[in-house]
C-alpha cells in the first residue's frame, strides 16, 4: 500500500476547518437517504471532500499524518479546533501505532440488523468480536474470527480521532467499522488488531472494563506498552 505524502502546514490547514460535515445520531435514516438517489449529490460531495484529503484514495497511508501528529504531542502541543479530539490519544499511543499499526480499507455495509451504541465505538468493537466468536447467527455475513482493532480513523465527515472497528483476521486489511457503518466508505484508518483474549489482557493490567479504549491518555500504562509490544512479537515466532 502507497503512502500519501502529507504537505507541511497541512495539519494547520485542518485545524482551520471549524464547520466539518457531522454524523447524525439518527444513522439508520441517514444511511437509507445517503444510499438513495435524493443522497447523490451529498455522497459525491463527500467523495471530492475524500479525494482532496487523500489523494491516493484509500491507497493513502494514515502514517504520515500520524507521524506529524506524534511530532507535536512529543513537544507537549496540545490541539485546538479540529483536532482537538487527538489530545485524548496517549503520545506512547501514537508510537506504538507508528511502530505497529497496519493500513485498513473500509467494509461497505449492504445490512445491518441491529444499531450501534452511538459514540461508543470501543465497547461496539469489542460487542462484534465477541458476537462474532460466539457465532451469533445474526452476524453471520462476516466471517469470524473477528478481531478487535483501536487506532486512528479521518475521513470526510470523521473527524481525526482515537477510535475502534473490526476486522476479519490478521491478514485481513479490511475495517469493519459498525459505529460508523454509514458513512465509513469515505474514512481512512490505521490500528493495530488484537484477539478479545489480547485485549482482556492488555485492559486488566489497567484493571479497565472490556469496551475502553487501551490507547487512551488515561488508560495506557508502560505495563500495558510492554504486554502488547510481548504480543507483536509472539506473532513474529
Amino acid at each position: 500500500m502507497q503512502s500519501g505524502r502529507v504537505r507541511s502546514g497541512q495539519l494547520d490547514r485542518e485545524e482551520a476547518m471549524r464547520r466539518p460535515v457531522e454524523i447524525n445520531i439518527d444513522q439508520r435514516t441517514d444511511w437509507k437517504w445517503l444510499m438513495s438517489a435524493q443522497g447523490k449529490n451529498f455522497r459525491n460531495l463527500l467523495s471530492r471532500r475524500f479525494a482532496r484529503k487523500f489523494p491516493l484514495g484509500h491507497d493513502t497511508s494514515l502514517r504520515a499524518f500520524i507521524e506529524q501528529v506524534a511530532g507535536r504531542r512529543a513537544r507537549g502541543e496540545q490541539f485546538t479546533g479540529y483536532l482537538k479530539i487527538l489530545n485524548s490519544v496517549h503520545p506512547a499511543g501514537l508510537r506504538l501505532l507508528l511502530e505497529y499499526g497496519v493500513d485498513y480499507v473500509p467494509y461497505e455495509w449492504t445490512t445491518v440488523p441491529f444499531e450501534p451504541r452511538p459514540r461508543h465505538c470501543f465497547e461496539n468493537a469489542w460487542l462484534l468480536a465477541h458476537l462474532a466468536m460466539e457465532n451469533d447467527r445474526v452476524w453471520a455475513a462476516i466471517p469470524p474470527p473477528i478481531l478487535y482493532v483501536e487506532g486512528l480513523a479521518y475521513g470526510s465527515i470523521v473527524r481525526p480521532m482515537l477510535h475502534a472497528w473490526n476486522t476479519q483476521g490478521f491478514g485481513s486489511r479490511t475495517a469493519v467499522d459498525w459505529t460508523h457503518y454509514s458513512v465509513c466508505p469515505w474514512s481512512r484508518y490505521l490500528g493495530i488488531p488484537f484477539t478479545l483474549d489480547e485485549y482482556w489482557s492488555i485492559c486488566r493490567l489497567r484493571n479497565l472494563e472490556e469496551g475502553c479504549a487501551i490507547f487512551h491518555k488515561d488508560h495506557l500504562t508502560e505495563r500495558m506498552i510492554d504486554r502488547i509490544a510481548s504480543i507483536i512479537d509472539a506473532r513474529k515466532q
